[in-house]
C-alpha cells in the first residue's frame, strides 16, 4: 500500500499547503453562502418559480409544480404547450459587473460588493494533459466571465443573476431550477393561434433578457411538447403550431427529459419507467457478478445507493 502511495506521489505530487488553504477557503465560502442565502430569503430576492439550490426546494418540487399545472389545465379541458429552454454554458458566461450591480441593487453593503468583486476577479484557467508520466500544460488565461466551476457560491450567485427573468414573461408561466428553464402556456384548441403568438412573444422577451445578460439561449437544443389532449388532437396541433427563437424553429417532440424525469405527451411515464428499470437491471447484474466477494452489509449498502436510489428519485 505504501509503495503504491509513493508511486502516486512521485507521479502526481500534491502541495499540502495548497490543500490546507483550499479547505479553509471552502469553509469560508460555505459561511458566506449561508449569509447570502439568508439575505436573499429575507429580501425576497429569489422568485417562487426558482427551485435551484434553496432550502425546502428541490428538483422534485419544481417537477411537482409543473405537473400539477399541466394536470389542472387538463382538467379544465385546456392544452399545455411546454417549451424546454437550453442556455449554453450558462454558469460560464455571467457578466461580473452586471452581477455585482444586481447585488448592490438588492441591498448588499459596499464591503460585501468588494468581497464578491475580489472573489470573482483575478482568476485564471489552464489546460493540463498527462500522458506516460509527462505533463503538458497550456498558458494561463484570465477568466473574465462566469462563476468558478465546482464552487459553493456559484449556483446561488447564478440564481440571483437570473432572478428577474420571470418578470419579463408576459403571457406564459416560467419554472426554473438554476439554468434549467421551462416556459409554458395553456389554451383551448380554438385559441391555438393566439397562444402561438403569445408564446413566441415571451420567447422573444426571454431571448432579449438572455442577450442583455450575456447568456446564450440555444434554439438547437430547445424543444416544445404538448399535453392535455387525445393523441390525434396533439398530432394536429403539433403540425400547425410554430415556435421559434430568432427565426429558428423549435422542434415539436413527443417526449422530453426534464431534471432527470422523462415526460411523454400522454403523461403515461412508460418511457421513464422502462429506462429506470433498464438502468437498475444493468447495475444489479454487475453487482451479482461480484456478490460472492461482498459481505451482507456491503450488499445492502450498494443496493441502496446504486439501485434503490434510482426509484427513490422523483418518486
Amino acid at each position: 500500500m505504501w509503495n503504491w502511495f509513493s508511486l502516486l506521489w512521485n507521479q502526481f505530487p500534491f502541495d499540502w499547503n495548497y490543500l490546507s488553504i483550499l479547505k479553509v477557503s471552502k469553509i469560508l465560502e460555505k459561511h458566506i453562502q449561508n449569509q447570502l442565502f439568508s439575505f436573499s430569503v429575507s429580501s425576497n430576492v429569489l422568485p417562487d418559480c426558482q427551485s435551484g439550490f434553496r432550502k425546502n426546494f428541490s428538483t422534485s418540487t419544481s417537477l411537482i409544480g409543473l405537473l400539477n399545472d399541466i394536470r389542472c389545465n387538463q382538467d379544465n379541458k385546456n392544452i399545455t404547450c411546454l417549451g424546454i429552454l437550453d442556455f449554453s454554458k450558462a454558469f460560464d458566461t455571467i457578466n461580473h459587473e452586471m452581477l455585482l450591480s444586481k447585488l448592490h441593487y438588492f441591498g448588499l453593503s459596499n464591503a460585501s460588493i468588494q468581497f464578491f468583486r475580489s472573489y470573482l476577479s483575478n482568476r485564471a484557467h489552464c489546460v493540463q494533459l498527462i500522458k506516460d508520466c509527462h505533463s503538458f500544460k497550456s498558458s494561463f488565461l484570465n477568466v473574465r466571465y462566469g462563476v468558478p466551476q465546482g464552487s459553493i457560491l456559484g449556483p446561488l450567485l447564478f440564481s440571483i443573476y437570473v432572478s428577474d427573468m420571470y418578470s419579463w414573461v408576459k403571457y406564459c408561466k416560467l419554472r426554473q431550477y438554476a439554468d434549467d428553464s421551462q416556459l409554458y402556456i395553456s389554451f383551448l384548441e380554438e385559441q391555438m393561434q393566439l397562444a402561438q403568438t403569445q408564446f413566441n412573444k415571451d420567447l422573444k422577451l426571454i431571448k432579449t433578457f438572455a442577450y442583455n445578460h450575456n447568456l446564450k439561449l440555444n434554439a438547437a437544443k430547445s424543444s416544445v411538447i404538448f399535453f392535455g389532449a387525445t393523441k390525434h388532437k396533439l398530432q394536429r396541433i403539433s403540425e400547425n403550431f410554430f415556435a421559434n427563437i430568432d427565426g429558428t424553429p423549435l422542434p415539436i417532440v413527443s417526449e422530453v427529459k426534464i431534471l432527470g424525469i422523462f415526460l411523454d405527451s400522454e403523461l403515461s411515464f412508460h418511457t421513464h419507467v422502462s429506462r429506470k428499470l433498464s438502468t437498475a437491471y444493468m447495475r444489479f447484474k454487475k453487482l451479482c457478478s461480484v456478490k460472492k466477494f461482498l459481505t451482507p452489509k456491503a450488499k445492502y449498502f450498494l443496493c441502496n445507493s446504486l439501485i434503490l436510489s434510482i426509484f427513490d428519485y422523483g418518486d
